[in-house]
């Protein structure tokens, strides 16, 4: 994959034309056609300004990213500017995520998807939950999820799709966060017992065992949106 592919990637999440993406950045759209298709390859001075609009640090552009299918355990990246008021020094710090991507079906033959993000006591998880409040910085935080990796997730309340954390201090307890328009993060326990067992088994695979496991339950077929 390489830059070309993560910038148009980055682009079409974000829900930006190669015009409008072009003029924030301060250069022709032509150039961004050039970069999406290795035509040509920014300048370090531009690919910061790309890194930088996007809240990533610039090896995330530059990572060579593979669909979370065949390859489910990895990690992100995001930027703390990217939230204002997390922001009180001019020090921007980077939090890299790692994540494990899995599916199981269900009774009912549908497939559960999940993203287990680690602990809820990471810095950035702690303030969406605690201080945050905007359902904008839930999304962008998702967006970023999906501009990097691939994955998609769906909010909504019959959702297929979960991001999960735990607690370290609790031991075997298990959260879904989600957004809510009135108060941004939000986050519940997981009490269903079909989901819980499932997502269980599914942890308990090594890296090997799950990516296998997965490229059955997709018949061989990426998911990825890259």
């Amino acid at each position: 994959m390489g830059f070309s592919e993560n910038l148009k990637s980055f682009r079409k999440v974000f829900k930006l034309s190669q015009e409008k993406f072009a003029k924030e950045i301060g250069i022709s759209r032509s150039q961004v056609a050039n970069y999406e298709t290795s035509a040509s390859e920014p300048n370090l001075t531009t690919l910061k300004r790309i890194a930088d609009f996007f809240y990533v640090p610039i090896d995330s552009l530059l990572a060579d990213y593979y669909d979370y299918i065949n390859n489910p355990v990895g990690c992100f990246y995001i930027k703390s500017n990217l939230f204002d008021h997390m922001q009180r020094s001019n020090k921007i710090e980077i939090y890299t995520f790692n994540y494990r991507f899995g599916a199981f079906k269900t009774d009912d033959n549908n497939i559960m998807e999940y993203l287990y993000i680690g602990s809820l006591r990471q810095p950035l998880i702690k303030y969406l939950l605690d201080k945050s409040y905007s359902y904008g910085d839930f999304k962008n935080f998702t967006d970023l999820i999906e501009a990097q990796i691939g994955w998609e997730f769906v909010d909504k309340a019959d959702t297929n799709t979960y991001i999960i954390v735990d607690d370290p201090q609790v031991p075997g307890k298990y959260y879904h966060i989600y957004g809510n328009y009135m108060s941004g993060m939000k986050m519940s326990e997981i009490y269903q017992n079909e989901f819980f067992d499932k997502f269980k088994r599914n942890m308990a695979f090594d890296e090997v065992g799950l990516r296998m496991y997965l490229a059955d339950l997709y018949d061989g077929k990426t998911k990825s949106n890259r």
